[in-house]
């Protein structure tokens, strides 16, 4: 299969006027759901991602929309991220994105130890890299937006901003929201369900109830750019003290700042307090509110994958019974 890839992805890039030198296709990682390769061409290293779609990123678009928040993201010299070259469908349905190499090695990685999500560093000191995180996060969410949520991939990226599909975040939330926990209901892993009718009416009434009485806090006026995993080390690439590179905007969507940080550790969190203004308290609600929301969202993600699902599911439960506790709802 990797042959008939190739072939289709060289006359892509020929198109384009891109010399694709095909055997010198290295494999060059493995993310959750695609194979990354590395590759020389007329214009230098390429990153090549073959990415197996999920109902998720069917949904989001996301070969168009990469291209879309690429072309943005290159207007921001401030944020090193890689120049999309291009992006597309292989015949046989798999996403596949082009992009020049930066050079660089990630920070950390995420990794599922005993059930539980544990970041490790490969770094001793990965707190000299802090202040440098939070103000990439920061220049990313400076990249200002219209409406909220999934990306709208048909607007002309010369002249208008990414625009997102929902009028508020709360919308956007409410009705996601709503989908994510229909869609977990539905799901099921070797003929057994993930949670029973009685445990998805619980959890439907308990996240109305979060929803409605902490409709104020979702009240954004503006939204912002998401990266949407930025505080997994896996994503931040590292080179000669500096972060050199931010990765894998395959998630990325339009809404309030602070969801960014949901799992993040906390002298991240303290400096994006610092360095954006807003006051730690606030942070440390929305996160209550956002940490159950976003790992719901996650079992959507990992319908394929049970361990991973499964963790998440455990995170969402876990994160209503804490807002729950400090009495967000």
């Amino acid at each position: 299969h990797i042959e008939y890839m190739f072939a289709e992805l060289t006359k892509v890039l020929e198109e384009l006027g891109i010399s694709f030198y095909g055997e010198s296709i290295e494999e060059y990682g493995e993310g959750l759901n695609s194979k990354v390769y590395i590759a020389n061409s007329s214009v230098g290293k390429l990153i090549i991602h073959i990415v197996n779609c999920t109902s998720e990123h069917d949904l989001q678009k996301i070969d168009k929309k990469i291209r879309l928040v690429g072309a943005k993201l290159q207007e921001q010299n401030a944020i090193p991220t890689a120049q999309i070259i291009t992006a597309g469908r292989l015949a046989e349905g798999q996403v596949f994105l082009a992009q020049k190499f930066i050079d660089g090695t990630p920070l950390g990685k995420r990794d599922i130890v005993k059930g539980k999500i544990i970041d490790t560093y490969n770094v001793k000191k990965p707190e000299k890299y802090i202040v440098q995180w939070a103000q990439v996060i920061l220049k990313i969410h400076s990249i200002k937006c219209e409406r909220f949520g999934y990306i709208d991939v048909n607007i002309d990226a010369n002249s208008e901003p990414l625009t997102g599909k929902y009028h508020s975040w709360f919308e956007y939330l409410e009705t996601e929201a709503k989908r994510w926990l229909e869609t977990l209901r539905t799901a099921e892993h070797l003929g057994e369900k993930y949670i029973t009718n009685h445990q998805f009416g619980q959890f439907k009434l308990a996240i109305n109830s979060l929803l409605q009485k902490n409709e104020l806090l979702f009240d954004i006026k503006q939204g912002s750019l998401l990266h949407w995993d930025i505080v997994n080390p896996s994503n931040v690439l590292i080179k000669r003290g500096k972060i050199s590179g931010i990765i894998d905007f395959e998630w990325c969507a339009i809404g309030d700042p602070l969801w960014d940080l949901v799992f993040s550790e906390s002298r991240l969190q303290a400096k994006y307090s610092e360095l954006s203004g807003i006051d730690t308290e606030t942070i440390r609600k929305k996160l209550l509110l956002y940490h159950p929301l976003w790992f719901l969202w996650g079992t959507n993600t990992h319908l394929h994958r049970p361990e991973i699902l499964n963790v998440c599911l455990n995170e969402f439960i876990t994160g209503m019974e804490k807002a729950r506790n400090a009495g967000m709802f």
